[in-house]
């Protein structure tokens, strides 16, 4: 027969190694951990929101608002209608619906570009209005939008900018995209 050395437990001296007492702080804190990270990756995959509220440098609450760009890191493949948001301060008393869309108009700034995210809208491209209605955004552009656009992946990335800037807010449930009052003939590949 071998003889078993007893060997103290570090945290508390007592002659049993596997101390039960901390064997089970131990375990609840793993388990702890294992839930947190569970819970952010839930909190970071809904994505649907009212303005949302962050702390500025100050410890001020500021509204934000999510704008969605292509990202050629975060989809190297480039599958045209995958988009990623990128998060933009609402100014106080400004409509989140009309601000997100006319910050996504305004392209991506120099740092997110520096960060790959890029945009198939054309430059200066104008919201002309924003209603929406019964969980639908109808949104009306000029004729910038449609101009010289062609390509099924373009006109998906262009749809797919506008769609998920606007469904970010709860209540809505579609959008209708129209240039100049049309929605027939426009964004066609």
């Amino acid at each position: 027969a071998q003889l078993q050395k007893k060997v103290p437990c570090r945290l508390c001296a007592t002659s049993n190694q596997f101390c039960m007492k901390h064997l089970l702080i131990k375990t609840v804190l793993a388990l702890a951990a294992v839930a947190m990270l569970a819970g952010l990756f839930l909190l970071r995959s809904d994505l649907r929101f009212s303005p949302d509220r962050i702390d500025d440098a100050e410890g001020a609450p500021r509204s934000v608002v999510r704008v969605y760009f292509n990202n050629t890191r975060l989809d190297p493949e480039v599958s045209c209608y995958k988009v990623f948001p990128v998060i933009r301060q609402l100014p106080e008393g400004e409509d989140p619906y009309v601000y997100s869309i006319r910050q996504l108009l305004s392209g991506p700034t120099s740092v997110e570009k520096a960060e790959m995210y890029w945009t198939s809208l054309n430059d200066g491209t104008r919201l002309r209005s924003l209603l929406v209605d019964e969980g639908v955004a109808y949104v009306d552009f000029d004729k910038r939008l449609g101009f010289e656009v062609g390509g099924s992946c373009r006109v998906g990335a262009i749809r797919a900018q506008i769609t998920e800037t606007l469904k970010q807010f709860e209540g809505i449930k579609d959008v209708v995209i129209s240039i100049e009052e049309e929605t027939e003939e426009i964004l066609q590949p």
